[in-house]
């Protein structure tokens, strides 16, 4: 059943959950505020099978932040880390590689590599903490950073997870050159509980978060 918008006063700002047709516009948000990343190179193809499995999924929680009828930031998550990612390559994996196939030929090891990693990925949960949802993606359009949207979208879901009797969150973003998302995280009352190592050497911070 569909919940009621709810209407927070941020220069006129909405934050409600999403629906399919905000996925273009979400698209567009993440390759904005993402340039560069793999995922963002895998294409708006790519990006749309990911986060159409944020809305379709059961365990999802996906809200976006609307000003005048435009999508400028988005969350999404799952309380459910594993059984999210695994069902997604199960329902979904012919689509994520018929994706891929443009940044196959640009790059064929590489992608190769981070499609391996992917199909192993279950959501990289701290295995000391039960009951924990996983903040996966948060973005707002560059423009307007620095406005609040990143800590009403954060609120929000942070209130979803409550709905649904969530006790952690968590989440992974990059230690190195990404001091001002690490300083977001930590403003915001986020706690490092670990730092590890990805694939190809990136330098990872996991942040967690009491609610």
């Amino acid at each position: 059943m569909e919940k009621s918008n709810r209407r927070l006063i941020a220069e006129e700002v909405i934050v409600r959950e999403a629906k399919y047709s905000d996925i273009t516009q979400s698209i567009a948000v993440h390759e904005a505020a993402f340039p560069g990343f793999f995922l963002t190179q895998l294409g708006a193809k790519f990006l749309k099978q990911l986060y159409l499995g944020f809305l379709e999924m059961p365990s999802a929680i996906f809200l976006v932040a609307e000003k005048d009828n435009q999508v400028i930031g988005f969350v999404a998550g799952t309380t459910n880390p594993n059984a999210h990612f695994s069902q997604l390559l199960k329902e979904r994996w012919y689509r994520f590689l018929l994706a891929s196939v443009g940044g196959l030929f640009k790059n064929p090891i590489f992608v190769m590599q981070k499609c391996l990693s992917a199909f192993i990925y279950k959501g990289e949960n701290p295995e000391q903490i039960e009951n924990a949802t996983l903040l996966s993606s948060i973005a707002t359009l560059p423009e307007f950073e620095g406005q609040g949207v990143g800590r009403i979208l954060t609120s929000e879901f942070i209130v979803e997870c409550k709905n649904q009797n969530v006790e952690w969150l968590y989440l992974t973003t990059d230690r190195v050159g990404n001091d001002s998302v690490n300083a977001f995280y930590l403003k915001n009352d986020f706690k490092i509980e670990s730092s590890f190592r990805k694939t190809g050497n990136r330098e990872m911070n996991r942040y967690v978060k009491k609610i």
